[in-house]
């Protein structure tokens, strides 16, 4: 399943990692899943948090708020409130990478065994 956005091609698959890779994470901070993501795709923290709409900068900003609601269990009002975003447009992008996510890991093999506890199929 693909987004029909355009955007980098391997861009998708970059996010897609980095969302695994953190579900295996223990420590993490809005801080370091921000930093994650601007490692994976060459866009910077300013970018994201800005509201500007080109295709990549806005597929790396819905990684970013589903990792928080997911990871952080931040509700989808808080986050659309911090981050000056309607609470639909938030439901929209974690709904949106929820699929992506499952799908993803359905079909790709694990990167390494979970943390002791933790589960990529958390509850969102």
């Amino acid at each position: 399943m693909s987004l029909a956005m355009k955007h980098d091609p391997d861009l998708e698959q970059r996010c897609l990692e980095t969302l695994q890779r953190l579900s295996y994470t223990e420590f993490l901070t809005p801080s370091t899943i921000l930093s994650a993501f601007c490692k994976a795709s060459d866009i910077t923290k300013e970018q994201i948090l800005n509201t500007g709409r080109p295709d990549d900068v806005s597929l790396v900003r819905h990684f970013f708020y589903f990792a928080l609601h997911r990871f952080l269990n931040i509700s989808q009002n808080h986050i659309g409130r911090t981050y000056h975003k309607d609470h639909t447009t938030i439901m929209y992008a974690c709904n949106k990478i929820r699929s992506l996510f499952e799908d993803y890991v359905s079909r790709e093999p694990l990167l390494s065994p979970p943390i002791s506890g933790s589960s990529v199929y958390a509850a969102v």
